[in-house]
């Protein structure tokens, strides 16, 4: 089998290696240009077959940032020549900038994409992470291709049933199974609305708090509950991946829990 990584390259002189500590750059490497894996899931979900864009395609890795994730300018525009030099048919740049307009006279990425899209090598960039919302585009260099985060057709769902019966549907990616068995809800003098004061193992083992907002899903995982509910104003279309058995639902669902 041929190497799916021929090159690779580093810029950092305190980290003289251009192995991903991190994991961010073999994410997007893999987005790009990931082997077909077939018959996968996540612990049962979303079960199929995993694909880079372009599978067939071979990777030179350029490591421009640190292990922190701190991306210097001059290690951007040497990274852009050494991929020249080297004839690369196209440049992922997955490194995020400021949102909103920026120079293109003296910011390293449009500079070094301008400079390979004269050589008829096209860069490609994320568009960042602070949508979808207004001016929140961090890619607007008229020479690159701007990538958002695409969309599928299927969503990740996750439902709770209460004790009248009601089920309500919200977002987890939750691999974890109760069977059906019904357990104790907890939530405001008993747990606190926020989840922030859950100290008291006794009170909420064996038992699913209300949370009014998602960052209460770590406190009721180190209070050490069975499960929670987490509420939030910025409903999405994206499901996060739970530790515990947990479900985020819309304020307006909430209410209906709290009733």
């Amino acid at each position: 089998m041929e190497s799916k990584v021929i090159g690779a390259r580093y810029y950092n002189p305190f980290e003289r290696n251009p192995i991903d500590r991190n994991g961010h750059g073999t994410l997007t490497a893999s987005t790009a240009a990931g082997n077909i894996v077939k018959h996968i899931s996540f612990y049962g979900l979303a079960a199929g077959n995993a694909r880079g864009g372009v599978p067939s395609a071979r990777i030179a890795v350029y490591k421009i940032c640190n292990d922190r994730g701190s991306c210097a300018g001059s290690n951007v525009l040497a990274a852009f020549d050494d991929a020249i030099d080297d004839g690369v048919d196209i440049i992922t740049a997955s490194f995020a900038l400021m949102a909103g307009k920026f120079d293109f006279h003296s910011n390293s990425l449009a500079i070094g994409a301008f400079h390979a899209l004269e050589k008829g090598i096209l860069t490609s960039h994320s568009a960042g992470n602070f949508g979808p919302y207004l001016a929140t585009l961090a890619s607007v260099a008229p020479w690159l291709l701007s990538v958002a985060a695409s969309s599928t057709d299927r969503r990740i769902i996750d439902k709770v049933v209460l004790g009248d019966g009601m089920t309500l549907i919200g977002k987890s990616i939750n691999p974890f199974k109760i069977n059906g068995t019904m357990f104790p809800l907890l939530y405001g003098k008993d747990a606190s609305a926020g989840c922030d004061t859950l100290k008291a193992l006794n009170i909420v083992k064996r038992k699913i708090v209300l949370c009014d907002q998602p960052s209460g899903l770590l406190k009721a995982f180190r209070a050490h509950a069975l499960g929670a509910v987490l509420l939030t104003n910025r409903y999405g279309d994206g499901s996060a991946v739970v530790p515990i058995p947990a479900i985020v639902l819309s304020r307006q669902l909430g209410m209906k829990v709290k009733s």
